[in-house]
């Protein structure tokens, strides 16, 4: 994955190593399920940074979208949330992660009885697992504005995690190595573009790198021939 050193290296203190090493971890009065709100703006690489650290740390991951969760059914929801817990506890070390939490934990002064149910549960079920241990819990989230203050106390989620979009060394990063395995002309300057897409998010980069591709891939059967993808297929993806 391009970048994101810093957060990957949180990720390693603040999850792998107190559920990789409990007994050192609880000699230094650290948690043994700890708890992280994973923040950013969408397309940041969020998701795709949690299940990387997943499979490199060999943990059983549980990745669950949390309005998935969601039932009309009195108690459905929180059921759900319970079988969830109860299967990462049978797996320890485990890790759970909760995608899109602002869609269903939300702020219960908002007056969403059908969503109340799921955010007192969940906070039950984070307080049993500070309890048990060997569960970590990562709630991602765009911004934490709706979410029930409760969730964000300090006793709960240890703490919280900004990914940010990717700054300009990052962008260069991304899109030299995105775009290796494509027939991109080896002219191309990517500082330049990494400059001309400030703002671009890691989703939005490897995006523009498709739509240049798919341009020449039309030329391809155009013109009869291979081509390369160049600037000026860069520049009529990003004016689209």
């Amino acid at each position: 994955m391009y970048g994101m050193y810093a957060e990957k290296e949180r990720l390693i203190e603040r999850l792998y190593l107190p559920l990789a090493y409990p007994r050192i971890a609880e000699r230094y009065g650290v948690s043994l399920s700890p708890t992280l709100l994973v923040m950013g703006p969408p397309g940041t690489g969020k998701s795709f940074l949690l299940r990387r650290f997943a499979q490199g740390a060999g943990f059983q991951a549980l990745w669950v979208s949390a309005p998935s969760l969601a039932n009309k059914w009195y108690g459905e929801t929180e059921r759900h949330l319970r079988a969830l817990v109860k299967t990462a506890l049978k797996k320890r070390p485990a890790l759970i992660v909760l995608d899109e939490v602002e869609g269903l934990f939300v702020d219960r002064s908002k007056n969403l009885p059908w969503l109340n149910g799921a955010t007192l549960q969940l906070l039950t079920l984070i307080d049993a697992l500070k309890e048990q241990g060997g569960v970590g819990l990562v709630a991602l989230a765009n911004h934490k504005n709706d979410l029930d203050p409760a969730l964000l106390r300090s006793e709960r989620i240890d703490e919280e995690l900004y990914v940010p979009l990717p700054d300009l060394e990052e962008r260069h990063q991304i899109l030299v190595q995105a775009s290796q395995k494509l027939p991109f002309a080896p002219t191309i300057d990517w500082r330049h573009w990494a400059a001309q897409t400030e703002g671009y998010s890691r989703a939005d980069l490897i995006h523009l790198l498709k739509k240049a591709g798919r341009r020449a891939f039309l030329a391809h059967f155009w013109e009869g021939r291979p081509q390369l993808i160049t600037d000026l297929d860069l520049r009529r993806a990003i004016s689209e």
